[in-house]
């Protein structure tokens, strides 16, 4: 529910919800002020589905940041713009909702955001397909990134980035570097290859130096197709893709022997 939306009762609510959001500093605090704030706000004896779908909570918590930002003389928080949005539900697709750390850092360098924005859009997202009991969109995290991806490995990945965004980016997107732990390897050895944005980078970034931007490339692939243009290929991303199967094949093959192994050494003992 947008802000020009708002009864005089919302207002109210909203405005009592500000003065705790803007005297608390701690980011799960604040969380909860713009919960409990959106809880008591809108319709509240109407239809829960048509409560989510006003999305109380995000224009609460976008209306409070973008007052204390105000207040404070910084920059408004911007809303994303329908390519960026375009790109992150494509990975959201992709990645089953669980990218790795190597997926979230591409991901910011391609659309211009944060590296915590598409962390928030990611969770968020995912909370909104329980919400929708869209549980197919998701796969179990111990399996796809989060979980399955050690702290340490997702640290070190950041701070190589923090060096060199555009490089340490095109390094994970090529194949150079696991997804999951960012260390080099051949593709033959990396443990998750995921080659999803390489359709973005060889069209944002080309081989002759020059630049393209993620509105130029977003309506270069949505003109592909009268299909769904997204998901439309180059014979180069087919070919990448059969053999990302080829080597998970493999891999999921190496991983039941070793299990096997492990059971037999297990039962001698």
């Amino acid at each position: 529910m947008a802000p020009a939306d708002w009864t005089d009762r919302d207002r109210q609510v909203i405005e009592g919800g500000w003065r705790f959001w803007s005297f608390l500093g701690k980011p799960s605090s604040r969380r909860n002020i713009v919960t409990s704030t959106a809880m008591r706000c809108g319709d509240l004896m109407g239809d829960p589905d048509t409560w989510f779908a006003s999305q109380w909570p995000q224009q609460i918590g976008r209306y409070y940041a973008n007052r204390e930002a105000t207040e404070n003389g910084r920059p408004r928080a911007q809303t994303k713009t329908r390519e960026q949005v375009a790109l992150l539900e494509y990975a959201f697709a992709q990645t089953h909702g669980y990218p790795y750390t190597g997926e979230v850092l591409p991901l910011a360098f391609l659309s211009g955001l944060q590296v915590k924005q598409v962390k928030a859009w990611f969770e968020y997202q995912r909370k909104k397909c329980v919400v929708d009991q869209d549980f197919l969109a998701l796969q179990p995290p111990e399996i796809f990134g989060m979980k399955g991806q050690e702290t340490k490995d997702a640290a070190a990945m950041m701070r190589q980035y923090n060096k060199d965004p555009k490089e340490y980016a095109r390094s994970l997107v090529m194949w150079e570097r696991c997804v999951r732990t960012g260390n080099y390897a051949v593709p033959e050895m990396l443990q998750r290859p995921r080659p999803y944005f390489k359709k973005y980078w060889n069209r944002m970034f080309p081989e002759d130096g020059t630049e393209c931007s993620l509105l130029e490339v977003t309506e270069e692939l949505e003109g592909d197709s009268d299909d769904d243009s997204i998901a439309n290929l180059t014979r180069e991303e087919m070919d990448d893709i059969l053999r990302q199967s080829e080597i998970e094949s493999a891999q999921f093959d190496m991983n039941q022997r070793e299990l096997e192994e492990e059971e037999a050494a297990l039962g001698q003992s």
